[in-house]
C-alpha cells in the first residue's frame, strides 16, 4: 500500500561517503556515531541540493582531521598520565640518602616498588612528598618530573597536532568559500535550493528558526565562521 504524502527526499550525501561513515576510520573504543554526528555537523549547510560530491568529500576529510585532532588532545593527556609512575620512582632515587641509584641495582628495584605504594597508600603517598620537600622539590614535583619524562613523545604529538591544524583550517577556509558562494546563488534563486519541505525545515532551523515574510521569497540561511 502507498503511504499518503510527500515521497521522501533522497538522501543527498553521496553514497561513496556514507560507506565510509558506516566504517569510519577510529580506533577501538571511538565511537562510530559520534563520529557521524561530528560529519553532520561539520557537513550542515541550508542549500543541500547545491552541494558536489567534492563539497562532501572535503566534509568528510575536515572530520576526519578534527577527529584525528581530538584524538590527539587525549593522548598527550594520557601520555602525561603514564609517566606519573616512573616520574615518582625518579624522585625518590634521587632523594636516596645514599645517592641516586644504578639502574638494576637492589634500590634502584626498591624505588619502583615504594613509587606503587604511593598510589596505593595515602600514607605512603604523604611521607614521599614531604621527603620530597625536604630535598628542595616544589608541591608539584611529581607533575613537572611526569611532563619531563614525556616530553620526548610530547614533541611527535605536538608536531601532528600542528601539522593537523593547518590542514584543518585549510579546509575550513575552503568549505566556508563554498558555503558562500552557494548561499549567494540559493539567494538569486530560493526555490532551487528548497524545493522541498525537508530542506526548508534544515533552512528555518540554520537561520534561527526566524519567520519568512508570507509575501516574500524565503532566502537562504548562511553560518557565518571567522576567517
Amino acid at each position: 500500500m502507498a503511504e499518503n504524502g510527500p515521497e521522501a527526499e533522497p538522501d543527498p550525501v553521496p553514497l561513496f561517503i556514507r560507506r565510509q561513515l558506516e566504517k569510519p576510520p577510529i580506533l577501538p573504543g571511538e565511537s562510530a556515531r559520534e563520529f557521524k554526528s561530528l560529519f553532520y555537523q561539520i557537513e550542515f549547510s541550508a542549500e543541500d541540493r547545491k552541494k558536489t560530491a567534492a563539497d562532501y568529500m572535503m566534509n568528510y576529510q575536515a572530520t576526519v582531521l578534527m577527529w584525528n585532532l581530538q584524538r590527539i588532545d587525549r593522548m598527550i593527556v594520557a601520555v602525561i598520565g603514564h609517566t606519573h609512575l616512573a616520574a615518582v620512582a625518579a624522585l625518590i632515587r634521587r632523594t636516596n640518602k645514599s645517592g641516586e641509584s644504578e639502574p638494576g641495582s637492589m634500590s634502584y628495584r626498591e624505588a619502583h616498588a615504594l613509587a606503587l605504594d604511593y598510589f596505593k597508600s595515602e600514607e605512603v603517598k604523604k611521607g614521599l612528598l614531604e621527603r620530597f620537600a625536604k630535598a628542595g622539590y616544589g608541591p608539584d614535583a611529581v607533575d613537572v618530573e611526569a611532563f619531563d619524562q614525556a616530553f620526548p613523545q610530547l614533541t611527535i604529538l605536538y608536531r601532528q597536532q600542528n601539522a593537523a591544524q593547518r590542514q584543518l583550517l585549510v579546509f575550513l577556509k575552503e568549505i566556508d568559500r563554498r558555503n558562500s558562494r552557494r548561499a549567494k546563488s540559493c539567494a538569486r534563486s530560493p526555490t532551487t535550493c528548497f524545493p522541498a519541505p525537508g530542506n526548508r525545515q534544515r533552512a528555518q532551523q540554520a537561520d534561527g528558526h526566524r519567520k519568512a515574510d508570507p509575501g516574500q521569497p524565503q532566502k537562504c540561511a548562511v553560518e557565518h565562521r571567522a576567517a
